[in-house]
């Protein structure tokens, strides 16, 4: 059997190795850490501010929305148990990407981000890293904003019902996947979901589980 060390050498190398060939393909050697309890290497953050400027469908460059854009659209969060709630509440709408106009827009594929990236945000909490928390709980909140631009066609077109209402459906994990988010998806769900009220829980996973039905 291999030692955890053995596994993180192979998904820093994953990572590292599929940086040189563009961000997206870090995701693959980041899904495989993600198993292991650990996200993301300088490098591939520093990849992501390469974006194309209109990677979101209605703007032209999103590197200039800034927070006083957004406040009037999602405001401050309280704390992150609210970011986390939050983020499940965007899951009223998924849409699957797709191309338009000739140019792709992931719609599903970003929201997924805000499920990970308040997850991470969560563990920074937890290690003391309150500065990085609140800075990043800001960047999250331009992220939700972000997510929810699209066309009213590709509203309509949306996910009403999951095709099962639990992320630890055999359903979901007997099938393989092609895009690395299939794991990391589930693993930040379920760690967030452990955060909000167990009252809220019902209703955010089958959120999460509209994401998982349209997963490649």
């Amino acid at each position: 059997m291999r030692s955890l060390d053995s596994f993180l050498k192979l998904g820093l190398i994953g990572m590292a190795r599929g940086g040189r060939h563009g961000w997206f393909y870090a995701h693959f050697g980041a899904a495989f850490l993600a198993g292991y309890f650990m996200d993301g290497l300088v490098h591939v953050l520093e990849l992501t501010t390469q974006d194309r400027q209109n990677r979101y469908w209605g703007i032209d460059n999103y590197f200039e929305v800034t927070e006083p854009d957004v406040r009037p659209f999602v405001p401050p969060y309280r704390d992150t148990v609210d970011m986390a709630q939050r983020a499940f509440e965007e899951l009223h709408t998924v849409s699957a990407g797709r191309k338009i106009d000739g140019v792709m827009y992931h719609f599903a594929g970003e929201t997924e981000h805000s499920i990970t990236f308040a997850q991470a945000l969560t563990d920074l909490e937890r290690f003391g890293y309150k500065d990085l928390v609140d800075a990043g709980m800001i960047n999250h909140r331009i992220q939700m904003y972000l997510n929810r631009q699209m066309p009213e066609e590709v509203r309509r077109d949306q996910v009403h019902e999951p095709e099962f209402s639990s992320v630890l459906a055999p359903e979901y994990w007997e099938k393989t996947y092609e895009d690395p988010h299939a794991l990391k998806v589930p693993y930040a769900a379920l760690d967030l979901l452990k955060r909000i009220p167990e009252g809220d829980r019902e209703k955010a996973e089958y959120g999460v589980c509209k994401l998982l039905t349209i997963m490649k």
